[in-house]
């Protein structure tokens, strides 16, 4: 509704975007790339076929950084126990883990953590904010381990 009191409908189609890589420290070499968890698990925490086509998106495009080790974080912003918060993250994390283990990513370079109820990234409390606070993390951690013999 504009000033004048006209309600204007728009169609609108999906928008899609591209995997963004970001550092996790400004001017580092560890990288993030942060999902809003849209309803892509059930309650329980597993997966379900749309989660699994953004997950196989997501992967296929960050699967040329296999220099990199790769960390699958799940993070709740739901209001509730934190027992429960921190089992469905850890649920929500381990089926991506069970899902794609070895298909793009090593399976000795992969590893998952739930993170339950973690501080917000974004601290306001608007509908927005906590959209983007309940989410998936793909971390591209730097490997420097060297074996000495």
């Amino acid at each position: 509704r504009n000033e004048a009191g006209v309600i204007r409908n728009y169609e609108a189609s999906v928008l899609t975007t591209g995997v963004v890589l970001r550092p996790i420290k400004e001017g580092g070499v560890e990288l993030v790339a942060r999902f809003p968890n849209k309803n892509y698990f059930d309650k329980e925490g597993v997966i379900n076929s749309e989660g699994e086509e953004v997950v196989d998106a997501i992967l296929s495009r960050i699967n040329r950084h296999q220099r990199y080790f790769l960390r699958v974080e799940c993070h709740s912003a739901i209001a509730g126990r934190e027992e429960e918060n921190l089992e469905r993250t850890e649920e929500m994390a381990y089926t991506i883990f069970q899902k794609f283990q070895g298909t793009y990513w090593p399976l000795d370079r992969m590893t998952y953590m739930g993170a339950g109820e973690t501080e917000a990234i974004y601290e306001s409390r608007g509908t927005f904010e906590n959209y983007r606070n309940d989410r998936m993390e793909f971390r591209l951690e730097d490997d420097n381990f060297v074996v000495n013999e």
